[in-house]
């Protein structure tokens, strides 16, 4: 039996949810940095998607929950192995970035993540963008290039002074 999602009206819900959602990746750089100050990014995300894994398995093991369908072909299996790998490989890099820099300027950085995903999408999978998905592309891109022009800035004036021995 295949269960189908039916909006219940219920937006308060949503709302908690997504603010719940907001809190914890905002908090999630300040916990790995201090996690990263013990144990090895390679073991913090072992732990991470081996945890995930056991969870998810649990939803789709429940009776009644998840349809019985037929094996998937081969290339849904591979597609499927290669993003576990790029998305682990992700996270394991996010980490071993948390350990050079502070958790605010990985939090920002880590911002660019679905930008190169949708234009991934749009490359591998040919997809097409309406009017209204380009301009909020192009909305997206103008506010991360204003916000890292401003920085990269900043930036480069503390790099000169602390060569010229100001500070």
């Amino acid at each position: 039996m295949l269960l189908v999602h039916r909006p219940s009206g219920n937006w308060t819900l949503g709302l908690i949810m997504a603010v719940c959602t907001c809190l914890a990746f905002g908090f999630l750089p300040i916990a790995l940095k201090g996690l990263l100050a013990t144990i090895d990014p390679y073991t913090v995300t072992w732990y991470r998607f081996v945890i995930a894994a056991g969870i998810l398995a649990a939803f789709i093991v429940r009776p009644g929950r998840i349809a019985a369908s037929p094996l998937p072909d081969i290339r849904l299996i591979g597609q499927v192995i290669v993003a576990g790998a790029l998305m682990s490989t992700n996270y394991l890099f996010y980490g071993i970035g948390l350990m050079y820099v502070s958790p605010s300027a990985a939090q920002i950085v880590i911002q660019l993540a679905p930008m190169f995903l949708l234009l991934g999408s749009l490359i591998v999978y040919r997809e097409t963008f309406s009017a209204g998905q380009w301009t909020g592309f192009g909305v997206v891109v103008s506010g991360q290039l204003l916000f890292f022009t401003g920085n990269w800035t900043i930036h480069s004036e503390v790099c000169r002074a602390k060569r010229r021995g100001y500070c």
